[in-house]
């Protein structure tokens, strides 16, 4: 059957459109607490609705999400419901800001993360039904390191979607520790000596609580369930076809990457909206206008200004010349102590507001950088998984680097080889060396001994020759005695001679 030729066009056009990809279900595994990561995972399943997606969120019992047609929920019993989630993370928070240790805070939340990954894969309903789905794509949250083994279970394919600003040496793209700051190393990529000496160690202490910490265990959670085939939990992490940071190059300092990892950051960013014509309530807290002066308190320069849409824009036009400041610590933080509050609220009253001015300029450079890209954040994202979709995962995207050993990666075994090659050549040159070295010598050796020989015997002939060869050996009886020669084997008597 020949198609009209508008129509052979038409086909083609829609199969190369990117929103031309088949319907997929696609599960998201987010974190079980931290409601702003699932924020963002519901603005992409939003996106991805309208593109014709059907995608799942995988959520615990008692978390309350609110309901939307974008998209559904696969429910489990976890360890935590809202409340309990919420509770924990706040107590966390005031331990940090109460001076206790960051990584034992963070210890224990991955503890919880685990516990709560164990109640998951051991639960034989819960993974049958979600098989019975028959998903397409699984994303996973690297916060909730679950995704990993979910999808292994299922036989899915999966892709990281990163809701931080982490771009881990797990990924497997180079990273060179001289100009590379690891994360949380708090540096630039202008290094000291010592600043390269403190961010080697940051690595070094990082990828050892990452290997010998945080993924045992998961391996032993694979474990306790029988979970088949069997793979270690850092095959899992490398195995993601594909790895969608929230973050920005007008954000991050540039760095060595690879094909399958993709910057997404921004994908909350909305046009600016016009102040409403209705009371501002900021949520009961008025805005307050801080003023440095000498021997006052913190609370003493700030003042309430009146919540109303005309006063705010009254007081937003006063500081039109100078800039005024936004404090905001996001989604998971609701608890500052009254004396980090004082702290902060005395830090900002004493900066000039020439200075906030400044990081003014610095906060529109960054914005413009970012945003001059090609399409909105959300819409690459969408384009990234629906390739995904499109290619069978993609896997011409993904680098040999997961396929080599830690020697191969570092060629230790090319520095091995060479070493091996030039210290056998060092040796063989020794060897010659030292043949060469011994054939010159006897051969002028030869002609100077015999010299001396004649010059002794006064030419006494053969016979005198012979004679002084006796016993095999070259000695004169007029010089030396028998016995006595060097080289004449020790002769103790006459009747050897004989």
């Amino acid at each position: 059957m020949n198609l009209p030729p508008s129509l052979v066009v038409f086909l083609g056009l829609l199969s190369w459109f990117p929103g031309a990809s088949r319907a997929a279900k696609v599960i998201v595994v987010p974190p079980i607490m931290f409601e702003s990561h699932l924020y963002i995972f519901k603005t992409l399943a939003t996106a991805l609705h309208q593109e014709g997606h059907e995608t799942h969120f995988l959520v615990s019992e008692g978390r309350e999400v609110p309901p939307s047609p974008h998209y559904r929920f696969q429910r489990y019993p976890g360890i935590f419901n809202s409340s309990t989630a919420d509770n924990f993370l706040q107590s966390k928070v005031r331990n940090i800001f109460s001076g206790r240790l960051t990584f034992l805070e963070l210890f224990d939340i991955l503890d919880h993360y685990s516990q709560n990954c164990d109640a998951v894969v051991g639960s034989g309903e819960v993974m049958a039904r979600l098989k019975r789905e028959r998903f397409d794509l699984l994303l996973v949250d690297p916060n909730e390191m679950c995704g990993f083994v979910i999808a292994h279970i299922l036989g899915v394919k999966y892709a990281v979607f990163s809701t931080g600003l982490w771009y881990p040496a797990e990924v497997g793209a180079p990273a060179p520790l001289s100009y590379v700051p690891e994360f949380n190393s708090l540096l630039t990529d202008r290094m000291t000596l010592m600043q390269r000496i403190t961010n080697t160690g940051v690595y070094l202490v990082q990828r050892f609580g990452v290997h010998f910490i945080a993924l045992p265990k998961y391996d032993r959670i694979m474990k306790k369930h029988g979970v088949k085939p069997q793979v270690a939990m850092a095959d899992l992490v490398q195995g993601s076809r594909l790895w969608m940071l929230c973050t920005d190059l007008a954000l991050e300092f540039p760095r060595p990457t690879l094909p399958h990892v993709v910057y997404i950051g921004g994908i909350l960013t909305k046009p600016p909206n016009p102040l409403p014509q209705l009371s501002l309530s900021f949520d009961g807290v008025a805005p307050r206008r801080c003023r440095a002066g000498v021997g006052t308190t913190a609370a003493s320069q700030c003042r309430s200004v009146a919540p109303s849409t005309r006063e705010f824009e009254v007081w937003v036009n006063d500081t039109a010349d100078h800039g005024f400041v936004v404090v905001s610590f996001g989604a998971g933080v609701k608890y500052l102590s009254d004396d980090i509050a004082h702290k902060l609220a005395g830090a900002l009253a004493r900066l000039p507001q020439r200075v906030v001015w400044r990081y003014r300029q610095r906060a529109r450079l960054l914005s413009a950088i970012h945003k001059d890209q090609p399409g909105h954040p959300v819409t690459r994202a969408v384009y990234w998984i629906g390739y995904l979709l499109r290619h069978a995962g993609a896997a011409h995207l993904r680098s040999s680097v997961y396929h080599v050993s830690t020697l191969q990666y570092f060629l230790l075994d090319v520095v091995a080889a060479v070493a091996s090659v030039a210290a056998l050549l060092a040796l063989a040159l020794y060897r010659i060396a030292r043949w060469l070295k011994g054939s010159k010598g006897s051969k002028s050796a030869g002609p100077a001994a015999a010299a001396a020989a004649a010059a002794a015997g006064g030419g006494g002939g053969v016979r005198e020759e012979d004679d002084a060869l006796t016993n095999g050996h070259c000695y004169s009886e007029a010089v030396v005695a028998n016995g006595k020669h060097k080289r004449n084997g020790a002769l103790r008597s006459e009747k050897k001679i004989n």
